[in-house]
């Protein structure tokens, strides 16, 4: 973390401002500094400040004479603006800064809420036709109206549509590493999707609403298991990215994905002995993973190739197509 950025000076000089009738009437100790940073941090940032920090804080506190809550309105101000850049890729308006200081300082918001609440509004949505993963304390998916009349909370679910349940196989690749203000470490995880794996997980999120399994897999999805067992078998899948998540699997197991229901591309759960379609839903997080251009497909899966058609087809030994 850096200590301090020159682009904070003017957000300090404004929660000076704003918080002029909080400032000391005496400068503080070196001890009681410290302690007043410290605890401004973990208002606003949800951590303790670092050596670096402390040492450029601290000083700044006595020579200042600045309040805890003058601190707090200044490293909110910063915690704002990082997230705002690392979430949607643009400064804070000054009121966006102000609000979540206010709220920081009123003990009503996080540097987590904020990111979930970040990831889950519009501008990001219109940015990537989704919502990001976002803490499930901050949002609610209810499982379609349609198939579950009761609209039951869906289960969290991370790496939705993929062969690693919850991003919790070996296998799984983390990449793009940052820290938010708040300390905690995200990154990307790179999982192998296949059309089975996407069936799958729909078909267990409907037949067992609510339930973080649907019953070790058990006969309502059978034949999507099927499904997600032949195309691993036939090395019908291929590489997506998910997240960001937190990187510790405690603090990850605490967000979702998009479990928005949307609607499900058609095709078949089996061909044989009948021709079976898929007949449940998808989410707005499945509806974006689609297989690139020369991955094979079965044959009734045209729809999940990015581009939605198949450059050709093969029918023996069993009829399969590649993704144009």
């Amino acid at each position: 973390m850096r200590p301090f950025s020159p682009l904070l000076k003017p957000l300090v000089t404004l929660a000076l401002g704003a918080g002029a009738a909080f400032a000391q009437t005496t400068p503080a100790t070196g001890p009681d500094a410290a302690d007043l940073v410290t605890r401004a941090f973990r208002q606003a940032l949800q951590r303790a400040p670092t050596s670096a920090e402390l040492a450029y804080w601290a000083p700044l506190t006595r020579t200042q004479r600045l309040s805890v809550e003058t601190l707090t309105l200044a490293q909110a101000a910063w915690g704002a603006s990082l997230t705002y850049q690392q979430v949607l890729g643009r400064a804070p308006a000054s009121t966006e800064t102000r609000a979540y200081a206010d709220a920081a300082l009123r003990g009503e918001s996080t540097i987590d809420r904020l990111w979930s609440q970040l990831v889950t509004g519009d501008e990001y949505r219109r940015a990537n036709g989704r919502n990001g993963p976002a803490a499930i304390t901050a949002v609610t998916y209810r499982n379609d109206a349609r198939l579950d009349p009761a609209a039951t909370p869906a289960a969290p679910r991370r790496c939705f549509g993929s062969l690693s349940r919850d991003c919790a196989t070996p296998d799984v690749l983390w990449k793009d590493r940052f820290t938010r203000a708040d300390g905690v470490v995200m990154a990307y995880a790179v999982v192998r999707v296949s059309v089975g794996s996407i069936l799958l997980d729909n078909a267990c999120r409907n037949v067992s609403p609510g339930a973080p399994a649907c019953a070790s897999e058990g006969e309502d999805a059978a034949p999507e298991r099927r499904r997600a067992d032949a195309d691993a078998a036939a090395n019908r899948t291929w590489q997506e990215t998910y997240g960001p998540y937190p990187l510790d699997p405690h603090l990850r197991a605490a967000y979702t994905d998009d479990l928005t229901p949307a609607p499900a591309r058609a095709t078949l759960v089996s061909a044989v002995p009948a021709p079976v379609p898929f007949g449940w839903d998808e989410t707005r997080e499945t509806r974006r993973l689609a297989a690139p251009p020369g991955q094979t497909l079965d044959v009734a899966d045209a729809r999940f190739c990015r581009t939605g058609r198949f450059r050709d087809l093969v029918q023996l030994p069993t009829p399969w197509g590649t993704c144009e």
